[in-house]
């Protein structure tokens, strides 16, 4: 599996980043200038991709970043309120990490109303399948969180 390491950056809205800095090429530059070894791109909540993987502009984003040498990640918010919705949820995520050729995923450790809504059972079952579908990809695979992760107790001792 790869290995996450130099500095990083989230992007939430790639439409919004890309329209700031003036398309494609002035972003890669900024990446560059910036020593950036990846970006982290949100790829979906719950079992719905996100806007930024359907960027008119994404493949060519993908072929000049990789091309400086700067990783795409993909970060995903896994919801996974029963078993069969947190497999289906891995499914997916193992999918949009293929067919998009990401050097790796992060999974969004936050639990709550808008987060992990599930139990061990849940996390085990997403965590699994999604490392095993990942380490089939030779991809990376990274847990995100903006907090602590001992406050993640229920997410994090049962992904592991």
């Amino acid at each position: 599996m790869r290995r996450l390491e130099g500095r990083s950056m989230y992007i939430v809205r790639l439409m919004n980043v890309m329209a700031a800095s003036g398309g494609v090429d002035p972003f890669v530059q900024r990446c560059t200038d910036a020593h950036l070894a990846s970006i982290w791109i949100r790829m979906g909540y719950g079992r719905r991709i996100d806007p930024n993987l359907r960027h008119p502009d994404f493949s060519q984003l993908h072929k000049k970043l990789t091309g400086a040498g700067i990783q795409i990640w993909g970060w995903h918010v896994p919801r996974c309120p029963n078993v069969e919705i947190a497999q289906q949820e891995a499914e997916l995520v193992v999918g949009w990490a293929r067919d998009f050729t990401l050097a790796g995923v992060l999974l969004d450790a936050e639990q709550g109303d808008r987060f992990f809504q599930g139990g061990g059972d849940e996390a085990a079952a997403y965590v699994r399948q999604v490392e095993t579908g990942l380490s089939a990809l030779g991809a990376g695979l990274a847990l995100s969180s903006h907090d602590a992760p001992r406050f993640f107790r229920t997410f994090r001792s049962h992904a592991s």
